[in-house]
């Protein structure tokens, strides 16, 4: 039997100390491909160095159920990712299960699709509801990207951290009608965090960065026309929320998807990776006004998914 399946209400949390802000200033240091593609935030809160992620994503978790009206001992699933938690392995999303004292067969499953964890979350959490496998999954996003990246690089002018999360279960509002991916595997190295020295960080390879700027200009137009199309949804009927890089890519995507609105957060979150789409959906939500939403993210490996919500 196919269950229908939603979107309960989505929490976030930025950090309650900014402890300083990136630079805007950083821009002037990279190189003239990389402002073809970043451009710096008015804001971008970042965590204090005393300032763990483990506890904005267990307050926006908790918030998630506490909206949901859902228990946690109601919860069967737990989906999404951290970029990056206090460990590598395991994922901070096991943190959540212990402090939000998740029943012992809940299945925790984080996302290995970086900063588009919390799209493929909800793909994956419509499927197990719509199922039967899951009644209610537990779906969490949360980013601490600003102490991985090099200060003087194009992604440093916006990153930003913060955490969002929501409860996906049966019911007729906000239905997860589809998913898509792409994915361009050819670039795999393109993006990637590695361990260099004594820190972990994220970086573009210079070598592919023309590739890169291409497929993340184009790959998310090709992929959210077709998921449209396949539809027979018109653009102008909907409401797209996407993973907020720079303002430089997030123009071209409105330019070539043609929305009818186009809901961001940049200026007050900047790029906070995985966690940019449920914190701009929990502040900025209210918004919206179009039948359909369109939630986007790229990723590294690269790739990018997308899912329809019907409201």
């Amino acid at each position: 039997m196919i269950h229908p399946c939603c979107l309960g209400e989505i929490s976030a949390v930025a950090p309650s100390d900014s402890g300083g802000r990136v630079s805007t200033l950083r821009s002037a240091s990279i190189s003239a491909e990389e402002k073809e593609m970043f451009s710096a935030a008015k804001e971008a809160p970042i965590l204090a160095p005393d300032e763990a992620i483990e506890s904005l994503v267990v307050d926006a978790a908790r918030r998630a159920l506490e909206s949901a009206r859902v228990s946690g001992s109601q919860i069967d699933r737990v989906y999404g990712g951290i970029t990056l938690g206090k460990h590598v392995e395991p994922s901070a999303l096991y943190a959540v299960h212990r402090d939000l004292r998740l029943r012992r067969d809940t299945l925790v499953a984080p996302q290995g699709t970086s900063f588009s964890a919390f799209v493929t979350g909800l793909g994956l959490a419509a499927e197990a509801v719509r199922f039967g496998a899951a009644k209610y999954v537990l779906v969490v996003a949360g980013a601490r990207m600003s102490t991985h990246v090099e200060p003087e690089s194009g992604y440093a002018v916006s990153i930003a951290d913060g955490a969002g999360a929501v409860v996906v279960g049966p019911g007729d509002q906000n239905q997860i009608v589809d998913f898509a991916t792409d994915t361009e595997s050819a670039l795999y190295d393109a993006t990637a965090i590695d361990l260099r020295g004594p820190r972990i960080t994220f970086d573009l390879s210079p070598r592919e960065l023309l590739a890169t700027r291409e497929y993340g200009f184009d790959g998310p137009v090709a992929l959210v026309r077709a998921m449209l199309a396949r539809h027979a949804i018109d653009p102008s009927n909907v409401a797209l929320v996407a993973h907020q890089a720079s303002r430089v890519l997030m123009d071209r995507w409105k330019e070539q998807i043609n929305p009818g609105q186009y809901i961001d957060s940049f200026d007050e979150h900047g790029n906070a990776t995985v966690a940019s789409i449920p914190m701009t959906l929990a502040s900025k939500g209210h918004e919206i006004q179009k039948p359909f939403i369109v939630l986007m993210s790229p990723g590294m490996g690269m790739h990018v998914s997308c899912v329809l919500i019907r409201r």
